[in-house]
């Protein structure tokens, strides 16, 4: 096991209104939406040189070395976002929350009260 200690930005971004598109979508459609907005955010993430660490049904974990890349991230992603053509009458949005500080990262995760 490799561990390494670090201050980082993590970011968490989740498609909000999930549980609400499945249930008038269906599970294809809506999956397909979800889908759409995880694969905007991970390119987003790419461009500003942070890492997605996973992705959590809706979810998507990413860190980036500096705050300042995590807050520049942040605000693509909601405009990428926000960019989509509405699904079936349901506007796509995300929620995003970020905080900066030391981290442990582990086996491609990462651990620590950041």
């Amino acid at each position: 096991m490799t561990s390494q200690h670090s201050s980082l930005c993590v970011l968490f971004a989740d498609v909000s209104g999930s549980t609400r598109l499945y249930e008038k979508l269906g599970d294809a459609e809506a999956l397909r939406a979800v889908e759409r907005c995880l694969n905007r955010m991970s390119r987003v993430v790419d461009g500003h040189g942070g890492r997605v660490i996973k992705t959590i049904g809706d979810e998507v974990m990413t860190t980036f070395p500096t705050a300042d890349a995590g807050i520049q991230a942040a605000c693509e992603m909601q405009h990428r976002v926000t960019d989509l053509p509405p699904v079936s009458g349901v506007k796509l949005a995300i929620r995003v929350c970020f905080h900066y500080g030391p981290a442990i990262e582990e086996n491609g995760d990462v651990f620590g009260d950041t």
